[in-house]
């Protein structure tokens, strides 16, 4: 007869960190134990998904703290241009050098322009064709210095090396002075540069012989 053994039921023993006594060697080996009792293998699941959560939330913060920079930063001004400038062939700028730069004063070929920073738009221009004839009037350099309030001194240079000053108040240019005295054969200097002082109090020419 064949040898016929009674059969023995296996009790599977789960582990969990609740049937045991906590030591101080389990802290050291495992940080999270004394604030987590899950059994294993949870607490290994539980302790990744914890983890993937602080990525995304760090990953979060930092996009915030990234977008408050951004809007934060300092950008220039943008108008809308909803006319063009009725100006052509401009070779130089300067602004009128006051409080608020309300003016811009740009010099081209025969022709010096005036334009209104907050309107965006010529108030007017000075045809220097209608002052000489016998020169070249194609203004290369123009300086600007506020004289008084609304009331400005520009300097202008053409490039065959010669100056005009004009003022411009009440949204017009009026000529001072056209150092042309001499047609361009008999010039013995030529006017390259001009700074012009606060106040206008002192304006210092640069010339070439």
């Amino acid at each position: 007869m064949p040898n016929l053994k009674p059969k023995i039921e296996e009790t599977i023993v789960t582990y969990s960190v609740l049937d045991r006594e906590i030591s101080n060697s389990d802290f050291l080996k495992d940080p999270d134990l004394y604030r987590d009792n899950l059994p294993q293998p949870y607490r290994r699941i539980d302790k990744i998904v914890q983890g993937i959560l602080e990525d995304v939330w760090n990953n979060i913060e930092k996009n915030e703290n990234e977008l408050k920079i951004e809007q934060n930063k300092h950008r220039a001004q943008t108008f809308d241009v909803s006319t063009t400038l009725d100006v052509t062939d401009i070779n130089c700028m300067c602004l009128s050098n006051d409080d608020y730069n309300d003016f811009v004063f740009a010099g081209s070929k025969g022709f010096i322009y005036a334009i209104d920073t907050g309107k965006l738009s010529p108030i007017d221009k000075f045809d220097l064709n209608k002052v000489v004839t016998d020169i070249s009037t194609n203004i290369i350099k123009i300086y600007s210095s506020q004289l008084k309030p609304s009331v400005y001194l520009i300097v202008s240079i053409t490039d065959s090396g010669h100056l005009f000053t004009h003022v411009f108040m009440r949204e017009k240019f009026y000529l001072v002075q056209s150092l042309t005295q001499e047609t361009d054969s008999e010039r013995k200097f030529s006017y390259k540069k001009c700074e012009i002082s606060k106040n206008c109090e002192f304006v210092a020419v640069f010339i070439e012989s």
